[in-house]
Protein backbone atom coordinates (compact mmCIF):
# COMPACT_ATOMS: atom_id res chain seq x y z
CA UNK A 1 0.00 0.00 0.00
CA UNK A 2 2.81 2.41 0.77
CA UNK A 3 5.02 1.54 -2.19
CA UNK A 4 4.13 0.00 -5.49
CA UNK A 5 5.57 -3.38 -6.26
CA UNK A 6 7.10 -4.07 -9.64
CA UNK A 7 7.07 -7.87 -9.93
CA UNK A 8 8.65 -7.80 -13.40
CA UNK A 9 11.85 -6.58 -11.78
CA UNK A 10 11.17 -8.09 -8.37
CA UNK A 11 11.71 -4.85 -6.47
CA UNK A 12 9.80 -2.22 -4.54
CA UNK A 13 9.40 1.06 -6.39
CA UNK A 14 9.58 4.12 -4.12
CA UNK A 15 6.88 6.79 -4.35
CA UNK A 16 7.25 9.53 -6.95
CA UNK A 17 8.92 12.89 -6.34
CA UNK A 18 8.01 15.11 -3.39
CA UNK A 19 6.37 14.26 -0.09
CA UNK A 20 2.91 13.93 -1.62
CA UNK A 21 4.14 12.70 -4.98
CA UNK A 22 3.19 15.51 -7.26
CA UNK A 23 0.23 14.34 -9.49
CA UNK A 24 -2.77 15.87 -7.70
CA UNK A 25 -4.75 18.44 -9.64
CA UNK A 26 -3.82 22.03 -8.97
CA UNK A 27 -6.65 24.21 -7.64
CA UNK A 28 -8.74 25.60 -10.48
CA UNK A 29 -7.71 22.99 -13.07
CA UNK A 30 -9.81 20.30 -14.65
CA UNK A 31 -7.27 17.53 -14.12
CA UNK A 32 -8.89 14.42 -12.65
CA UNK A 33 -7.69 13.22 -9.29
CA UNK A 34 -7.26 9.50 -9.63
CA UNK A 35 -5.00 6.58 -10.19
CA UNK A 36 -2.92 6.25 -13.33
CA UNK A 37 -0.80 3.35 -14.46
CA UNK A 38 2.39 5.01 -13.22
CA UNK A 39 1.36 6.73 -10.03
CA UNK A 40 -0.40 5.58 -6.87
CA UNK A 41 -3.87 6.81 -5.94
CA UNK A 42 -4.02 10.14 -4.08
CA UNK A 43 -4.98 8.42 -0.81
CA UNK A 44 -1.93 6.18 -1.04
CA UNK A 45 0.33 9.18 -1.66
CA UNK A 46 -1.06 10.98 1.38
CA UNK A 47 -0.58 7.88 3.55
CA UNK A 48 3.01 7.43 2.35
CA UNK A 49 3.69 11.06 3.22
CA UNK A 50 2.08 10.54 6.63
CA UNK A 51 4.31 7.54 7.31
CA UNK A 52 7.32 9.70 6.53
CA UNK A 53 6.18 12.27 9.09
CA UNK A 54 5.38 9.65 11.73
CA UNK A 55 8.51 7.56 11.40
CA UNK A 56 11.22 9.87 10.11
CA UNK A 57 13.97 10.43 12.70
CA UNK A 58 13.64 14.20 12.42
CA UNK A 59 9.92 14.24 13.28
CA UNK A 60 8.99 11.03 15.10
CA UNK A 61 10.17 12.16 18.54
CA UNK A 62 8.04 15.29 18.29
CA UNK A 63 5.02 13.26 17.22
CA UNK A 64 5.47 10.83 20.14
CA UNK A 65 5.84 13.75 22.57
CA UNK A 66 2.58 15.24 21.28
CA UNK A 67 0.84 11.89 21.80
CA UNK A 68 2.10 11.68 25.38
CA UNK A 69 0.85 15.16 26.35
CA UNK A 70 -2.42 15.41 28.24
CA UNK A 71 -5.55 13.33 28.02
CA UNK A 72 -5.11 10.44 25.52
CA UNK A 73 -8.16 11.09 23.30
CA UNK A 74 -7.43 14.80 23.06
CA UNK A 75 -3.71 14.22 22.44
CA UNK A 76 -4.43 11.69 19.69
CA UNK A 77 -6.98 13.92 17.97
CA UNK A 78 -4.76 16.99 18.22
CA UNK A 79 -1.72 15.15 16.90
CA UNK A 80 -3.73 13.76 14.00
CA UNK A 81 -5.02 17.23 13.10
CA UNK A 82 -1.47 18.57 13.32
CA UNK A 83 -0.12 15.87 10.98
CA UNK A 84 -2.98 16.36 8.51
CA UNK A 85 -2.44 20.12 8.47
CA UNK A 86 1.28 19.59 7.83
CA UNK A 87 0.50 17.25 4.93
CA UNK A 88 -2.07 19.65 3.52
CA UNK A 89 0.34 22.57 3.78
CA UNK A 90 3.13 20.52 2.18
CA UNK A 91 0.81 19.70 -0.73
CA UNK A 92 0.12 23.43 -1.17
CA UNK A 93 -3.58 22.77 -0.69
CA UNK A 94 -3.91 20.18 -3.44
CA UNK A 95 -5.25 17.32 -1.32
CA UNK A 96 -8.97 17.17 -2.15
CA UNK A 97 -11.46 16.79 0.72
CA UNK A 98 -12.60 13.41 -0.60
CA UNK A 99 -9.03 12.19 0.01
CA UNK A 100 -8.16 14.27 3.08
CA UNK A 101 -11.01 13.05 5.29
CA UNK A 102 -10.48 9.28 4.78
CA UNK A 103 -6.72 9.80 5.04
CA UNK A 104 -7.23 11.49 8.40
CA UNK A 105 -9.00 8.39 9.68
CA UNK A 106 -6.14 6.14 8.61
CA UNK A 107 -3.55 8.55 10.03
CA UNK A 108 -5.43 8.59 13.35
CA UNK A 109 -5.36 4.78 13.37
CA UNK A 110 -1.59 4.81 12.74
CA UNK A 111 -1.11 7.37 15.49
CA UNK A 112 -3.20 5.28 17.90
CA UNK A 113 -0.87 2.33 17.31
CA UNK A 114 2.17 4.55 17.75
CA UNK A 115 0.65 6.01 20.91
CA UNK A 116 0.11 2.57 22.43
CA UNK A 117 3.64 1.51 21.44
CA UNK A 118 4.91 4.63 23.22
CA UNK A 119 3.21 3.52 26.42
CA UNK A 120 0.12 5.72 26.34
CA UNK A 121 -2.92 4.02 27.85
CA UNK A 122 -5.42 4.27 25.01
CA UNK A 123 -8.37 1.93 24.53
CA UNK A 124 -9.92 1.04 21.18
CA UNK A 125 -12.99 3.07 22.16
CA UNK A 126 -10.85 6.12 22.92
CA UNK A 127 -9.01 5.75 19.61
CA UNK A 128 -12.37 5.50 17.82
CA UNK A 129 -13.56 8.69 19.57
CA UNK A 130 -10.46 10.57 18.44
CA UNK A 131 -10.79 9.24 14.89
CA UNK A 132 -14.44 10.26 14.69
CA UNK A 133 -13.65 13.73 16.02
CA UNK A 134 -10.82 14.28 13.51
CA UNK A 135 -12.83 13.08 10.52
CA UNK A 136 -15.87 15.14 11.53
CA UNK A 137 -13.75 18.24 12.13
CA UNK A 138 -12.09 18.04 8.72
CA UNK A 139 -15.33 17.13 6.99
CA UNK A 140 -17.03 20.16 8.53
CA UNK A 141 -14.15 22.44 7.54
CA UNK A 142 -14.34 21.33 3.93
CA UNK A 143 -18.13 21.06 3.63
CA UNK A 144 -18.23 24.85 3.96
CA UNK A 145 -16.19 24.94 0.74
CA UNK A 146 -19.11 23.52 -1.23
CA UNK A 147 -21.71 25.93 0.23
CA UNK A 148 -22.17 28.99 -1.99
CA UNK A 149 -21.42 32.25 -0.20
CA UNK A 150 -20.54 35.78 -1.24
CA UNK A 151 -16.95 35.44 -0.07
CA UNK A 152 -16.32 31.73 0.26
CA UNK A 153 -12.96 31.00 1.89
CA UNK A 154 -10.47 28.91 -0.03
CA UNK A 155 -9.66 25.40 1.07
CA UNK A 156 -6.25 26.68 2.26
CA UNK A 157 -7.96 29.21 4.55
CA UNK A 158 -10.28 26.51 5.89
CA UNK A 159 -7.44 24.12 6.71
CA UNK A 160 -5.49 26.90 8.38
CA UNK A 161 -8.52 27.47 10.60
CA UNK A 162 -8.10 24.01 12.17
CA UNK A 163 -7.00 24.78 15.72
CA UNK A 164 -3.62 23.44 16.70
CA UNK A 165 -4.18 23.63 20.45
CA UNK A 166 -7.12 22.46 22.53
CA UNK A 167 -9.49 20.06 20.87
Amino acid sequence: MMHSYDDSRDRVVPPRKGIIGGGMAQPGTQEPVGKTAEQPAPLDRVLVAAMKVLYDKSTSDGVVNMLRKGEPVQALAQTSLFVMKALYDESKGTIPPQVLVPASGAVTDYLAELSQAAGVQLSEEQAAQAKQFVMERLSARFSKQAAPTDAAPTSQEQMTAVPQEGV
